[in-house]
């Protein structure tokens, strides 16, 4: 079994800081072969030590441009250091200030850190870096994201902009502001103290996506990219949306048939308690009543539905991901949309642009947010929200058209 170890402090440790033996799997601190090691800080009296048959492993990823688990400009190796400050990272020079030192680092039995990081020529300064839970996992599982702010001057303050990659669910926000769509912000004015911020999200769209988040000390002068994880990749067919407690704003992100009540049951199937889904139709909203056999209406792709629940949980859609856009019919007034597929990262102001260049003419979309509608005008440069999968949304047209999302 081949393992990725990487963006780990390691210090302190009563015996060693990794230990590499005869094993197939990762036990604690303890590892075996082929594995790629890189981007740790270690701090003990033994970084490393081999047990039993000694196998090869990687111990630095390639050369790459990006910040390094201790500030440099370089992803390379490991940094290697020792409590009596004696350590190979920092007793080797940087002679062209890249992080890096210019002598490899033999840790024996042929394993080697080709490019190993030191501090040498490099001013480590304050610090966020980015630790995912998982680099790839299904669309509608919990994604825990950890932000390490390391403080090592005297900066009293801060402040993190984080941006999850678009279409994600924030569950826990970490404390974080989430008043500003798309993003998760901290900020602390006074006292700061190295500290960890942990949140979760729900990525809910296939593909490689990335993490984008900067943030920005006293005395800098710009913001910097957080450093560590960025990328994840989203597969499989289980989709999930989160509900709270009063009414919820959703739609079909996957390809499954339901009617109101199947919708209902299923959501109490899962631990969910609702007892009503509405539907926009002929001008108004038009109610299904849980375990009430009546007006049991289809649940169709490209409209958003309004279901009122008396607990938080999520709603998990398991089926196939719809493959070709679905063409949504806009009648004068107001309408219940969602968009099941598209492969365009939509904003509200991107939307109500692309149906104008279809024919249409919309003006103001609305989001159900914390607990209430939340409109964007267009042209207007403000609350310009992401269009999520699995969400619904209300939005007002003065003419008839059909708009088909690309």
């Amino acid at each position: 079994m081949y393992n990725t170890i990487t963006n780990n402090t390691i210090t302190g440790s009563n015996d060693t800081g990794i230990t590499v033996e005869s094993l197939d799997t990762v036990n604690g601190n303890c590892t075996t072969v082929n594995n790629t090691i890189y981007n740790n800080f270690f701090n003990n009296t033994n970084n490393v030590k081999f047990n039993g048959t000694v196998y090869v492993n990687y111990w630095n990823t390639s050369k790459t441009l990006g910040t390094s688990i201790i500030g440099g400009p370089y992803l390379g190796g490991n940094f290697w250091a020792h409590p009596d400050g004696t350590g190979f990272s920092e007793t080797h020079n940087d002679s062209n200030s890249d992080g890096i030192c210019e002598a490899v680092y033999d840790l024996g039995n042929g394993n080697i850190d080709y490019l190993p990081l030191t501090n040498n020529g490099v001013n480590v300064s304050s610090r966020v870096t980015r630790a995912l839970s998982h680099t790839s996992l299904d669309a509608g599982e919990n994604l825990t994201v950890t932000l390490t702010v390391q403080i090592t001057g005297n900066e009293s303050y801060y402040a993190i902009d984080e941006v999850p990659p678009a279409g994600s669910m924030v569950i826990d926000s970490g404390g974080g502001n989430t008043s500003y769509a798309g993003h998760i912000r901290w900020a602390v004015i006074e006292n700061a103290t190295s500290v960890l911020y942990t949140y979760i999200v729900v990525p809910t769209r296939t593909g490689n996506h990335s993490f984008n988040g900067t943030y920005m000390f006293e005395n800098m002068t710009n913001e910097t990219i957080i450093g560590g994880d960025t990328d994840v990749e989203v597969t499989g067919t289980s989709f999930g949306i989160n509900l709270s407690v009063g009414w919820n704003a959703i739609s079909l992100a996957l390809n499954k048939s339901y009617t109101a009540e199947s919708l209902l049951d299923e959501i109490e199937a899962q631990g969910g308690s609702c007892s009503e889904v509405d539907r926009w139709y002929s001008g108004g909203w038009n109610a299904h009543i849980h375990n009430i056999p009546v007006n049991n209406f289809n649940i169709l792709e490209g409209l958003g539905y309004y279901v009122k629940c008396s607990g938080d949980g999520i709603w998990s859609q398991v089926s196939d991901y719809f493959n070709n856009p679905i063409a949504i019919n806009l009648l004068v007034g107001w309408n219940a949309l969602s968009i099941p597929y598209s492969t365009t990262n939509y904003t509200a102001e991107s939307l109500l642009d692309e149906i104008d260049s279809q024919g249409g003419n919309c003006s103001e979309i609305d989001r159900w947010y914390s607990g209430g509608w939340n409109a964007h005008i267009h042209n207007v440069p403000t609350n310009d929200f992401d269009i999520l999968a699995g969400e619904g949304y209300y939005i007002k047209c003065s003419n008839s058209s059909t708009w088909t999302p690309t």
